[in-house]
C-alpha cells in the first residue's frame, strides 16, 4: 500500500481532505500492477435482543474495484458477512464480465454498463446482507435504489434485510486525480520564485513525470482514465491553478516586505519571476495532455476487440442483439427436441412398432445432445480457445 499511502500524505500534506478509505489490502497494490479505482464502506447491523439481554453489533466491510494494469481488466475484493478476516475476489476479467446481470453474482444497477473507454466509479456499493448464499453478490448503483429494489430478492438482499447500510464510496480515482491539479503548481512555488523552473517550457515535462509515477507507478494509463472529466480538468484549468500559484506567492511576498523580511527589490524579483504567459502554459499542458494519452494502453486482445466492435451487451449494440438472439435459439431448440418427440413417439405407439420405439428414443437422446451443445458452445469454444492460447475470450462474453 506504500504508493495508496504516499498519495494520502501528499494530498494531506498541500491541504486537500485527506481521503479515510481503508481498501482491502493486496499483493498488487503493493507491486503496483494494479490501481486502487474506487473504495466502498458497507455496515451491517445484527443481533441484540431485549430478551437475552445481547447487545447489536455493527460491522464494516469494504468492497474495493481494482484495476489491472497486465492485462487491460478489472477485478473486485470484498470482506466476508462473517468475518473481516474472510476476503474474497472477483476476477480479474474483462468489463463485460464483472459488471453484468447474469452469470457474474455482480448486479450493474445502472442502464450503461462500463467499459475500458467510460468506467466511472458508481456512487453505491452493496453486498447482499443474505449469508445463505455465502454472501458472494454484490451490486453498484448512482440513485441508492435500484440495487434495492431491482435486484433485490431470489436469495439476495440488497439493504432489505435488518440493520444493513450502504455508505457512498469513500475513494474515487478522479477525486485524486482532482485534487492533483492543485498539486502541478503548489510544489515548485519556490522553483519559480528563484527561476529555476520555468512554467512556460517545462510544465509539459513536470506533469507527465508527476503523473505517470504518482498516478500510474510508470504502467500505461486506461482509456477511462485519460477519458475522466478529472483528468480533462487538469488542463483546462491548468491557467487558473496557475494564476493562484501566483496570487498565494505574491500574499507571501508582501508580507514578507511589510514584515521587513526581505526587501522590496528581492520581492520584485520574484514576482518577476512569476511574470509568464498564461496562454504558453496552457499550451505547454496541453502538450503533456497529448503525451500522456499517446502513452495510454491500446488494447488489440480478443476481449477488448468485442467491446469495440460489438459493444458491451447494452440495448441497441450488435452483442445485445447476438445474445438475444442466441437466447431465443435455446428456447426454440428445447420446444423442437418436446415437440419432435412427442410426435414421433406418439406415432410409434400408435403404430405399436417396436423398431420405431428404439428408434425414436434415440433420437430423442441426439437431439438432446444437440440441445446440451447449443446451450455450452460459447463455453466450450472458451475453454478449447484458452486451453489453445488462442484467445482469452473468444466467446465474446455471451
Amino acid at each position: 500500500m506504500k504508493r495508496y499511502l504516499f498519495l494520502v500524505i501528499m494530498l494531506f500534506g498541500i491541504g486537500v481532505t485527506k481521503v479515510n478509505a481503508t481498501p482491502i489490502d493486496d499483493e498488487c497494490v503493493e507491486n503496483e500492477t494494479c490501481e486502487l479505482l474506487c473504495n466502498y464502506v458497507t455496515r451491517y447491523t445484527f443481533g441484540g435482543s431485549n430478551n437475552t439481554g445481547y447487545q447489536s453489533q455493527t460491522r464494516s466491510r469494504n468492497l474495493t474495484i481494482y484495476y489491472n494494469y497486465e492485462n487491460g481488466n478489472i477485478f473486485l475484493k470484498w470482506q466476508s458477512t462473517n468475518t473481516d478476516a474472510d476476503v474474497y475476489t472477483k476476477g480479474p476479467n474483462t468489463f463485460n464480465k464483472i459488471f453484468s446481470t447474469s452469470g457474474t453474482n455482480v448486479f450493474w444497477g445502472i442502464d450503461e454498463r462500463p467499459t475500458i473507454e467510460n468506467f466511472v466509479c458508481p456512487e453505491n456499493g452493496y453486498l447482499d446482507t443474505d449469508g445463505v448464499v455465502g454472501d458472494n453478490e454484490l451490486c453498484f448503483d448512482n440513485d441508492g435504489t435500484s440495487c434495492t429494489n431491482r435486484h433485490s430478492g431470489m436469495g439476495t438482499s440488497f439493504g432489505k434485510n435488518g440493520g444493513f447500510i450502504s455508505v457512498e464510496k469513500d475513494y474515487d480515482f478522479e477525486d485524486q486525480i482532482t485534487a492533483y491539479k492543485k498539486w502541478v503548481f503548489g510544489d515548485i512555488k519556490e522553483a519559480i520564485s528563484n527561476g529555476t523552473f520555468n512554467p512556460e517550457e517545462d510544465t509539459a515535462e513536470k506533469i507527465v513525470n508527476d503523473f505517470e509515477t504518482n498516478f500510474l507507478s510508470g504502467n500505461q494509463a486506461p482509456a477511462f482514465m485519460v477519458n475522466s472529466e478529472a483528468f480533462q480538468d487538469i488542463f483546462d484549468s491548468i491557467e487558473e491553478e496557475y494564476e493562484k500559484a501566483k496570487e498565494e506567492v505574491k500574499t507571501e511576498v508582501e508580507t514578507a516586505v511589510g514584515s521587513g523580511e526581505m526587501t522590496k527589490e528581492e520581492g520584485d524579483d520574484i514576482l518577476g519571476n512569476w511574470d509568464h504567459d498564461t496562454e504558453k502554459i496552457s499550451e505547454n499542458a496541453k502538450e503533456a495532455m497529448n503525451t500522456i494519452i499517446g502513452n495510454s494502453l491500446s488494447f488489440s486482445g480478443d476481449e477488448h476487440e468485442c467491446d469495440t466492435y460489438f459493444g458491451s451487451g447494452a440495448p441497441g449494440t450488435p452483442m445485445y442483439y447476438i445474445e438475444f438472439a442466441l437466447n431465443l435459439i435455446k428456447y426454440i431448440a428445447i420446444v423442437m427436441l418436446f415437440v419432435f418427440t412427442i410426435i414421433e413417439f406418439a406415432k410409434a405407439v400408435a403404430a405399436s412398432d417396436e423398431k420405431a420405439i428404439k428408434k425414436a428414443a434415440t433420437n430423442t437422446i441426439k437431439r438432446l445432445v444437440i440441445v446440451v451443445i447449443i446451450f455450452f458452445a460459447p463455453t466450450l469454444i472458451t475453454f478449447i480457445f484458452r486451453l489453445l492460447g488462442i484467445a482469452s475470450d473468444p466467446s465474446c462474453g455471451l
